[in-house]
């Protein structure tokens, strides 16, 4: 896949002095949108604002590239509302609840978009989540034990206590 794009270009005074003219590879478009990926476990897309894939990265199946995709929620739903959004929908590439956040280019008939599954956002607050969790249900067993500890040692207190003054009032009686 190959995008033409074309830019007039005009003297200070407002005449035409030419056209910029370039053509742009989909797979160039491509391996720039990995190299912002990263890491991330996500997709970002170029779609022509007509719905037709025209990139995305990563690309798990190339024939999906020039395919209509008009009937998804982002150009049946979200891109009839706003310009530029992020919202959450089920993917249906993999039926997945999904982020999505988008952005169509006024100066051209393109759209970016960059999606998300849930489970990918949520993992690293899950994992903390579990970790709290343990935490805290060794930071209750540890408070658990030790009250018992204090209640034992109180216990025990009393006992000697009671034990001492009754010898001590034995005591006191065979002193008599």
């Amino acid at each position: 896949w190959f995008i033409a794009v074309s830019r007039g270009l005009y003297s200070d005074d407002g005449a035409f002095v030419g056209v910029l003219a370039s053509l742009l590879v989909s797979e160039t478009i491509s391996e720039y949108y990995g190299s912002v990926r990263g890491e991330w476990q996500g997709d970002i897309s170029l779609w022509h604002s007509l719905g037709k894939l025209i990139t995305r990265n990563p690309i798990d199946d190339p024939s999906v590239l020039g395919q209509d995709s008009s009937d998804t929620p982002l150009f049946t739903t979200f891109l009839p509302r706003n310009r530029v959004a992020t919202e959450h929908y089920i993917d249906p590439t993999t039926n997945e609840p999904s982020i999505i956040s988008y952005h169509r280019i006024e100066e051209y008939p393109f759209v970016i978009s960059a999606s998300v599954p849930f489970s990918t956002v949520l993992a690293p607050w899950k994992q903390y989540r579990n970790s709290v969790i343990i935490a805290s249900l060794i930071r209750s067993l540890l408070i658990s034990f030790a009250t018992w500890l204090i209640w034992r040692y109180v216990s025990a207190k009393q006992r000697h206590n009671a034990t001492v003054a009754r010898m001590q009032g034995t005591f006191d009686a065979t002193r008599q």
